[in-house]
């Protein structure tokens, strides 16, 4: 999704970097700059001079890997780039929410008044983050997800596809919600919950 995203938004891609080398022949950017890892993202940014030209970056790493998207932001904006956040043209932002940096809200999501996201968080295709709600960093809402008013979801937190948190519930940093999933009470960090209403996981 990030890639009609972009395009839409008027920004040219010019380079992409995975750890996985057989990513590189699919890219779906024709004649930009494959980087096979950090190492070569390092090195590419010397050599290129990116810094001083004012490229900034968006990272596609989705599912439940906030952490490690935060933790990429931190090496690429150590290199002197900058954080770009998106907001697709089908999305809607109220004017009093507050997007940190490098937050991405993509088609027909929306962010409602007096909303806190915090840095590199992603609210999905058709998700919804109502009112009031404050997210932390990392934090990944994932298409069709639904937080009522008043939700407070802690960093690196995952709501899966099609769940939905009541009002006024706090779900803990680092917390998986799975698909479809009512969450009607708090949740403590690191917690994994299924069904409605949610309950914890057993394995």
């Amino acid at each position: 999704m990030l890639r009609p995203t972009l395009a839409r938004l008027g920004h040219a891609v010019v380079a992409v970097a995975d750890r996985d080398p057989a990513r590189g022949s699919a890219l779906p950017f024709p004649g930009t700059r494959w980087l096979d890892g950090e190492d070569a993202v390092r090195a590419w940014v010397v050599e290129a001079d990116a810094a001083a030209r004012g490229v900034c970056f968006v990272l596609a790493i989705g599912g439940h890997n906030g952490a490690e998207r935060c933790r990429l932001a931190d090496v690429l904006t150590g290199l002197g780039l900058a954080p770009l956040t998106l907001v697709h043209d089908r999305a809607w932002v109220a004017e009093t929410a507050h997007l940190a940096d490098g937050c991405q809200i993509l088609p027909m999501a929306a962010v409602g008044e007096e909303a806190v996201l915090g840095r590199q968080t992603i609210v999905n295709t058709n998700a919804s983050v109502d009112h009031d709600c404050r997210l932390g960093e990392g934090v990944h809402i994932m298409p069709g997800a639904t937080l009522a008013g008043c939700v407070t979801v802690g960093d690196h937190a995952t709501i899966g596809s099609n769940a939905t948190v009541l009002p006024r519930v706090t779900v803990g940093a680092g917390c998986m919600v799975g698909a479809g999933a009512v969450v009607t009470r708090d949740l403590p960090p690191g917690a994994t919950v299924i069904g409605a209403p949610a309950r914890p996981l057993t394995r």
